[in-house]
């Protein structure tokens, strides 16, 4: 009997889909409301170019004025500034050896969709955090002197988190999501300050601190070794990052390599991670900005004010 074909199993414009959807599943950080998907950044991602300009208009501000007979009152002018976000274009092909755990089972696409979307899950939440770790880097991040309480020699506790979070100021309270090291998990689990709570559904359960959804990531910046290690932790609002997915033609193919005699699924994503309220002014070599690209402090200009930017970080050992 022949083997079965990736080609027989996978339907691209089924499998597309699937695997966009199930990436935000699995990925904590975008299941988290940090990075909010919308159909205008879907779009912008299924466009051609690299770099995206969002113009937006800029509060109105000044004092009323008194009303009095015969006096005209002051003109004031409407003024406008605009974010500019960049489209990641990646890709990745895998052989049948590579997928062959996932032919089993009654559902074989959904099977080889999860490996993929788990794949996908990971690249873009290290994308995320790579853009995070430029708005934070010492002395170059663009957020570095107005949204970082610096820590580093005291261990961390609520006290410092709370101050943190008040860094937004009356804003404070759109902080939503909470993201440590897991080092730093440990050392709130040992202050017995994690709490457990179900979805909304009832069906999932997560922890949280301080009110805040607590997510563990063992990427979040750490500096030092040993006892005198610094461990950045994050604090992020819903909708701190605009994300959308492009729809793109071949975004899924099967090819074979008839040499090897083996199979091959090809899978392409363009998408948009954009946090919000500030604008990228790094270089791009290629037709795609890097991790590296955008892992820069210099990369990324500040354009909306401090406390509409829903993200802080904070520095402390544990």
């Amino acid at each position: 009997m022949a083997a079965t074909a990736i080609s027989n199993i996978v339907v691209p414009k089924i499998f597309s889909p699937y695997v966009v959807e199930r990436s935000a599943t699995l990925s904590n950080i975008l299941n988290s409301g940090i990075a909010q998907r919308s159909p205008v950044f879907d779009e912008m991602a299924g466009e051609k170019g690299k770099l995206f300009e969002m113009p937006y208009f800029n509060d109105l501000s000044g004092a009323d004025e008194v009303l009095a007979d015969g006096t005209a009152l002051t003109i004031n002018n409407i003024t406008a500034e605009q974010e500019t976000a960049v489209k990641f274009m990646r890709g990745k092909a895998w052989g049948a050896t590579d997928l062959a755990s996932a032919v089993a089972g009654e559902d074989i696409m959904a099977s080889i969709g999860d490996m993929v979307a788990g794949y996908w899950a990971r690249s873009v939440q290290t994308t995320l955090m790579n853009i995070v770790d430029a708005m934070f880097v010492d002395n170059t991040g663009e957020l570095f002197s107005t949204h970082v309480n610096d820590q580093a020699a005291t261990d961390i506790t609520s006290s410092m988190v709370v101050d943190t979070m008040q860094l937004l100021g009356d804003n404070a309270s759109s902080l939503t999501t909470m993201i440590v090291h897991s080092a730093v998990y440990a050392k709130l689990q040992k202050d017995s300050l994690i709490t457990f709570v179900r979805d909304a559904d009832n069906n999932i359960m997560f922890s949280t601190y301080l009110g805040k959804r607590l997510i563990v990531d063992d990427s979040c910046t750490t500096s030092g070794s040993g006892a005198t290690t610094e461990y950045r932790s994050y604090l992020f609002g819903d909708g701190a990052f605009a994300y959308g997915v492009g729809s793109i033609d071949n975004a899924t193919e099967v090819d074979r390599d008839t040499l090897k005699g083996e199979d091959i699924l090809i899978n392409r994503q363009h998408y948009i991670l954009h946090p919000r309220g500030l604008k990228f002014v790094g270089a791009v070599a290629g037709a795609s900005p890097t991790n590296a690209e955008v892992a820069a402090g210099a990369d990324w200009t500040q354009v909306w004010e401090d406390q509409n930017i829903k993200m802080v970080c904070l520095i402390a050992g544990v």
